[in-house]
């Protein structure tokens, strides 16, 4: 989003909460949240799963059917890793911004971190974590599911806890099991108490009916406001781990959600996605 479409967009409402680390994104963007160089120098928000696709396919075999993709997918880490990695980069995402925030590592980390980390970098950390805490399985159900919650709960929760954070407890769905509309507001509550103690949500969002259902991410804000169909800079997911940057409201009181995906930033309307929320379409909450 340019500087004019953000300042249109600053006048017609305000942020009720987003990460510290994005205060002034019009005047340094590249720092909004979690700067990475790719290959061609352009700087993205975060990694993308898609990198890892040059290393493991696809193969013409894996696109033709469904359960020939399943089968590359068991057989090739880098493929599986490019099909199912969304909530690995996530939470690789998450523990980088946090790194930074507690200022671990030495000052040549910091100063890389602060201009943005190589792809090469990246993709280091992420596949120390894959191969350790946040392992996707090769079952059929891991398949279908990619990275489940328990691992993001027990990972994160421990990462947290030898940094020496209050905020140990980690949560998947917690509030899934209550009625709607308190489900709707108890999220939105948990996703701005998480922000303005600057953590990023990372969050999910699943439908059974793709053709009906897709969400729509949209690369202008105002394109979320007026919640037209998807165009060239959006993008549209029907299973898929992102995350949470900021929480914007409209002087209407529309909410919007700034997202984070594939190093990109795009808006969620707030409304749409709740509809949808359950165990599988929902956030994983950061507490005391």
């Amino acid at each position: 989003m340019d500087k004019s479409t953000m300042r249109q967009l600053h006048e017609k409402g305000q942020f009720l909460a987003r990460l510290r680390g994005s205060s002034a994104p019009e005047k340094d963007n590249f720092r909004q949240y979690l700067p990475v160089r790719s290959k061609n120098g352009q700087v993205l928000q975060g990694g993308n799963q898609n990198w890892w696709f040059s290393e493991g396919g696809p193969s013409s075999l894996a696109e033709r059917k469904p359960k020939w993709r399943y089968l590359v997918c068991r057989r090739n880490e880098d493929y599986r890793m490019a099909q199912l990695g969304c909530g690995v980069i996530a939470m690789t995402n998450l523990e980088l911004y946090l790194d930074g925030r507690y200022g671990r590592g030495s000052a040549a980390e910091e100063k890389g971190r602060q201009e943005g980390l190589t792809r090469e970098a990246y993709k280091k950390y992420a596949g120390e974590k894959w191969n350790s805490t946040y392992r996707i399985g090769k079952s059929p159900v891991s398949y279908a599911a990619g990275l489940y919650p328990w691992k993001m709960e027990r990972g994160l929760s421990r990462f947290l806890r030898e940094r020496g954070s209050e905020w140990t407890n980690v949560t998947w769905a917690p509030f899934a099991w209550k009625a709607k509309k308190e489900r709707e507001s108890l999220t939105l509550s948990a996703i701005l108490e998480m922000l303005r103690n600057d953590y990023p949500v990372v969050f999910s969002y699943h439908t059974f009916e793709p053709k009906k259902s897709a969400l729509i991410l949209y690369g202008d804000g105002n394109g979320a406001l007026q919640g037209q169909e998807a165009g060239k800079d959006d993008a549209r997911v029907t299973s898929h781990y992102m995350t949470i940057l900021g929480v914007w409201k409209s002087a209407e009181g529309q909410i919007l959600l700034q997202v984070e995906s594939w190093g990109r930033i795009y808006y969620v309307r707030y409304e749409i996605y709740a509809k949808k929320l359950s165990y599988f379409t929902n956030i994983l909450l950061i507490s005391k």
